[in-house]
């Protein structure tokens, strides 16, 4: 895992002429009581933090330049370390969206659906091309999946293909496929070096922000792992 740190302050009085002036009460809030503004300011700054943190969970790599991604490797380059142990298949340039997601189901190990909960995972913007693809061919059977933010790949396969923000940017796209207890998550957001706090600060007259803890992630059995990549 990685230590991650998150530290942020924001003055109470800067945000006066902004959009959110309204619920700015500078005098209200000087003797340290709760700001109007402080949940809004609180969630704004965990959802920056989720969306950085989803994307390094899959593009993590402990070797880039981005302050982000430079935590912990994620699982694109854990996968492409354990290359000759994962179970790597291939599609070629100009491949749809349902041969993509096709391959990665057609590697997969027989052990793999013996474990359930059976998933492939691909960028939401190849997610969004599957759906559309699946709407082409008349495959109207997917949207009450959709409302579970998944679909299941057509066949009576109850394999869940799910679209996530972390795959995207990537060159060119890949998908991956296991079952859901084989991409392992280690946190101590539970434990009790876990530190989230904020408060107003009377010495600096400004409201501040602190979160850290330790992040990181694994395949638990890599053999049964399915990488699709461009070839």
């Amino acid at each position: 895992t990685g230590q991650i740190a998150v530290n942020m302050s924001v003055c109470d009085k800067a945000l006066a002429n902004t959009w959110m002036g309204y619920e700015v009460k500078t005098g209200l809030v000087g003797d340290g009581d709760k700001a109007p503004f402080e949940k809004d300011f609180i969630d704004g700054i965990v959802e920056n933090v989720q969306g950085a943190l989803e994307k390094a969970i899959w593009q993590g790599d402990k070797t880039s330049q981005n302050d982000n991604l430079n935590k912990f490797d994620g699982f694109v380059k854990i996968a492409t370390g354990l290359a000759g142990t994962v179970v790597s298949a291939t599609y070629q340039a100009g491949a749809t969206a349902s041969t993509i997601i096709g391959t990665a189901y057609a590697a997969l190990p027989a052990e793999v659906f013996s474990k359930g909960d059976v998933v492939i995972y691909v960028s939401d913007t190849l997610y969004r091309k599957y759906v559309q693809e699946l709407i082409a061919a008349n495959l109207y059977h997917f949207v009450e999946d959709a409302k579970e933010d998944y679909v299941i790949l057509p066949g009576d396969t109850r394999v869940k293909v799910i679209g996530t923000p972390g795959l995207n940017g990537l060159t060119d796209e890949v998908a991956y496929a296991s079952f859901a207890k084989n991409f392992n998550f280690g946190t101590d957001l539970v434990g009790d070096t876990a530190n989230v706090d904020a408060w107003y600060s009377k010495d600096n007259r400004e409201f501040r922000f602190a979160m850290d803890f330790n992040f990181g992630v694994q395949f638990a059995l890599p053999d049964m792992l399915v990488e699709v990549t461009k070839a």
